[in-house]
């Protein structure tokens, strides 16, 4: 008798899965769209998780903002981030019932994500020796941090660290364009506090 878990994955293709799917869509410099959309792909192909029989809701938009500021793109890299996790979970058999049972306790001992007044995220990522990495810099200024989890915390120069990683011109490219967008008005999901301006802790 055949293994019905063998014979899924037979079946499946390595892209396959809960996936999440960025959408930098440049228009006239500095208007720009960033978006995370939830997709689910199967044998390859992104299929509707609602309805197979049409291709409406094919993806999910989970987030999106049109004319992002500086603090709006960092901010979607840290999520994008969060989601990827999160649709890992459930690739690998993770389920609702075991995480519901476990959010009352996080939502107990992490009251809020860290204070980050007169400074914002540029990016969070996996350096390649696998350290995690996230560079916030000093709103209106050139003054940038360094934190590589379990190893250091280093004080720079926006443009020290650009040069130190030139050799990265996809990365320091979005960098600069990333920081030559200036703050601005845009609207913002109910009962989301302005990123702009978070109280000591958010909660």
């Amino acid at each position: 008798m055949a293994d019905p878990v063998e014979e899924m994955f037979r079946r499946m293709s390595p892209e396959d899965g809960f996936r999440i799917v960025r959408e930098d869509i440049p228009t006239r410099h500095p208007t720009m769209v960033v978006a995370l959309n939830l997709a689910l792909r199967e044998e390859g192909e992104i299929v509707n998780a609602f309805d197979a029989h049409t291709g409406k809701d094919a993806t999910v938009k989970l987030w999106e903002r049109r004319k992002p500021s500086n603090v709006d793109i960092g901010a979607s890299h840290r999520l994008e981030h969060f989601l990827e996790g999160f649709c890992r979970y459930f690739n690998t058999g993770g389920s609702w019932d075991e995480l519901n049972a476990i959010l009352p306790s996080l939502k107990t001992f992490i009251k809020g994500g860290l204070s980050l007044i007169g400074w914002h995220l540029i990016d969070t990522y996996l350096d390649t020796d696998n350290n995690w990495t996230h560079i916030f810099i000093k709103d209106g200024s050139d003054k940038v941090i360094v934190w590589v989890e379990d190893n250091f915390i280093d004080f720079k120069k926006l443009e020290d660290l650009l040069e130190e990683n030139s050799d990265d011109i996809v990365w320091t490219s979005r960098v600069r364009r990333a920081e030559s967008v200036q703050p601005q008005s845009r609207a913002l999901p109910p009962g989301r506090a302005d990123p702009k301006d978070p109280p000591e802790v958010r909660k």
